[in-house]
């Protein structure tokens, strides 16, 4: 019988450990513009763009909105940052292709030579003396760190919504019309790569956990991986039907993507923790939104962006550790503590419909 407890306590306590309870909670953007990117330096300092670039310092607890009235009727759809410091904005204004750039974390930005006058959807820096960006009518440009962008072929007329470069010589751009294509060049030629079996989709997004190791996008909830930095991809199962925009993934297991809401009252806010084997739809905060943007701050720690300006972040509890007695097949807990040593007051934690333990936030 002691065995048997002993055994369960140990199925319990890792299933509780690795679970994190975790919530989202909408932040005030200040805005009401469509969002369509986000990108974080640090847990707390990070940017969201779209009619506006938007700045937090505090976690997202507040936003502040940074000067950019220089670039008329400018539309901003991706950022990325390469330091605390340097960062890249991409959209389009009145004049086609858009790239600007800050040095000072925000507070200046100069407009770059797009090289394009194509509507820029993605942008990727790989090192000092590369950068690219991709968008409409197949186009793809390259920056070899400084203000002038230069075109590259890339053999395609459509939308490329999304780029990623998993090394200095091997990258893949994403789009539209099952549009995959792939460079071993640093880009100097770009083909077409190996297309998952089933219907032909739209690819909004790219994204790599770690190497060689990446995940796609799209259309009618669709999800595909490649293991070979986009040489070929497969599909995976993911638990919607509706478009998908954004993806984001911390290392090889872990990741979030984001998209059109299933239903009148749920949200499309996904997770896995095994490399896309399982996706799993999370709680979102009730407002019913497109969500077009997520970066992954780390695995337990997120940021997506929407229309309306909405933004939602989500958070993990702290690991639990729990001390319990069992009465037959039941698990009733006795004492819970954290992995702090603090004692937990108790609450309902839930999974699916069935209350699997009582356990609670640190008493402070």
């Amino acid at each position: 019988m002691k065995s048997r407890n002993l055994l369960q306590v140990c199925f319990l306590f890792v299933f509780i450990s690795t679970l994190h309870a975790q919530t989202w909670t909408a932040l005030t953007s200040g805005t009401t513009a469509n969002l369509y990117g986000v990108y974080f330096t640090d847990a707390n300092t990070g940017y969201a763009v779209g009619g506006g670039i938007y700045k937090t310092t505090n976690g997202g607890t507040s936003w502040a909105s940074l000067n950019v009235t220089a670039f008329t009727g400018a539309t901003f759809q991706a950022v990325q940052f390469s330091s605390a410091t340097v960062g890249y904005v991409v959209g389009r204004n009145n004049s086609g292709g858009l790239i600007i750039k800050t040095t000072d974390a925000g507070v200046t930005w100069t407009a770059h030579t797009a090289g394009t006058l194509q509507s820029l959807r993605a942008v990727y820096y790989l090192n000092p003396n590369h950068q690219y960006a991709s968008g409409t009518g197949g186009a793809i440009v390259e920056s070899n760190g400084g203000s002038t962008w230069t075109a590259q072929t890339t053999g395609v007329s459509l939308v490329l919504s999304g780029i990623y470069f998993s090394d200095f010589n091997h990258g893949c751009a994403v789009g539209s019309l099952n549009t995959l294509i792939k460079t071993s060049n640093a880009g100097t030629t770009w083909t077409a790569a190996t297309t998952p079996s089933g219907p032909a989709r739209s690819w909004n997004a790219v994204a790599f956990g770690s190497g060689s190791t990446g995940y796609a996008v799209g259309s009618a909830g669709a999800i595909i991986k490649t293991i070979d930095s986009g040489s070929t991809w497969t599909a995976q199962a993911p638990p919607t039907t509706t478009e998908l925009f954004s993806v984001s993934f911390v290392d090889v297991n872990n990741g979030y993507a984001v998209g059109t809401p299933v239903t009148s009252s749920v949200n499309v806010l996904l997770k896995t923790t095994n490399g896309g084997a399982t996706w799993v739809n999370q709680t979102a905060p009730t407002t019913l939104v497109t969500l077009n943007g997520v970066y992954a701050v780390n695995a337990n720690l997120a940021y997506v962006v929407g229309d309306g300006g909405k933004i939602f972040k989500t958070g993990t509890g702290t690991p639990i550790l729990v001390k319990n007695r069992f009465s037959g097949k039941r698990a009733t807990a006795e004492k819970l503590f954290d992995l702090r040593g603090r004692n937990l007051s108790l609450q309902n934690l839930w999974h699916g419909k069935k209350t699997i333990l009582e356990w609670s936030r640190p008493l402070r």
